[in-house]
């Protein structure tokens, strides 16, 4: 008795569906080939961390973290305390070689005039002259030692070698600087680019040399961009890759935005628009009824972006005839004059 109740239930599920007035649309193809749109930060190649030369307590930070920078605007000041000292002793060592210069010279200069005279020998004669040779090149030595002196207050004062951001700070007034180890954290402005991660699906269809936009919505700002680069990202249990694209107008923009990039696929289909209309859902999984011979099939589907008056999907081909506004009990396979 259940088989033929069953029967009936769907010769009438059939018949209540031809009688309807469904609308029906097509999938249709997206002229200029189909671009995606993916959210990641700037950022900048020319990140440096910026140390000093020499040790010293840090005796003034002029920046903070954020802050624009321009090239050549000072960063911070090291207390050149060490260096005073170095210096001074420099300077006494350099006095005390210019005296006994000054005093080997003269006694040269008494002998010549003894050797003239027939006096002393010529062999005392030339001790005098190797030792002034001598001295002059001791006050040689001290002057340049005495130059280098004066040479190291330049590397009290560290300035930016970039036009940029402060990234992070370091370290603090009053604390120990020391060669190699970093006070402040500077990223190049003049050279963004931008970086995001896509799908592994979607990495063969970019391709470096692509065209490309960029999206800053917090600059309210836009800008044409190329595709640089695209390698597998780090974290390869994600099967995620890597999209680096340089952009061409930087004006206002600085590392850290978040931006959008719109990426133009090479993927000459153009992928396939439709209605939002025509979106439902059957058991949690968004879809399309599309009619085939007579027939409705479910398919299922990615919205990948919104299109003005459409969305782009994926998972639906071009030409089919999708339903619009279909209904909640209407289901796969069910016919449809």
């Amino acid at each position: 008795m259940k088989k033929p109740v069953l029967l009936l239930l769907s010769a009438m599920a059939s018949i209540a569906l031809a009688g309807s007035n469904y609308k029906i649309g097509e999938a249709k193809a997206i002229n200029g080939g189909g671009g995606k749109e993916f959210v990641g930060v700037l950022y900048s190649p020319t990140e440096t961390m910026v140390s000093t030369r020499m040790m010293g307590y840090i005796k003034r930070i002029a920046v903070e973290e954020g802050d624009k920078i321009k090239k050549g605007q000072l960063l911070f000041e090291v207390d050149p305390a060490d260096i005073d000292a170095g210096k001074r002793m420099a300077d006494a060592g350099a006095m005390q070689a210019k005296l006994a210069y000054d005093d080997a010279k003269r006694d040269y200069d008494r002998f010549q005039t003894l050797y003239e005279k027939g006096a002393v020998p010529l062999r005392d004669l030339e001790k005098m002259k190797l030792n002034m040779q001598m001295r002059e090149q001791s006050m040689q030595m001290a002057k340049e030692g005495q130059n280098q002196a004066s040479e190291q207050y330049k590397y009290t004062t560290v300035r930016s070698t970039v036009n940029g951001v402060v990234v992070r700070k370091m370290a603090n007034v009053s604390e120990m600087a020391l060669p190699g180890h970093p006070v402040l954290i500077v990223s190049g402005s003049d050279n963004l680019r931008i970086n995001v991660t896509l799908p592994e699906q979607d990495a063969g269809k970019i391709k470096p040399g692509a065209t490309a936009m960029v999206v800053v919505p917090s600059a309210n700002k836009k800008s044409d961009a190329t595709v640089i680069s695209v390698t597998p990202a780090a974290d390869m249990a994600t099967h995620s890759f890597s999209v680096r694209a340089s952009i061409k107008d930087q004006a206002g923009l600085i590392p850290g935005m978040y931006a959008k990039l719109l990426v133009a696929s090479s993927d000459k289909s153009g992928g396939v628009s439709i209605l939002p209309s025509m979106l439902t859902s059957r058991g949690g999984i968004k879809g399309v009824f599309a009619v085939e011979a007579g027939k409705v099939k479910f398919y299922p589907v990615r919205v990948v972006r919104a299109l003005n008056d459409q969305v782009q999907v994926e998972g639906v081909k071009v030409g089919a005839k999708v339903i619009e506004y279909p209904k909640a009990d209407l289901v796969d396979g069910q016919a449809i004059n």
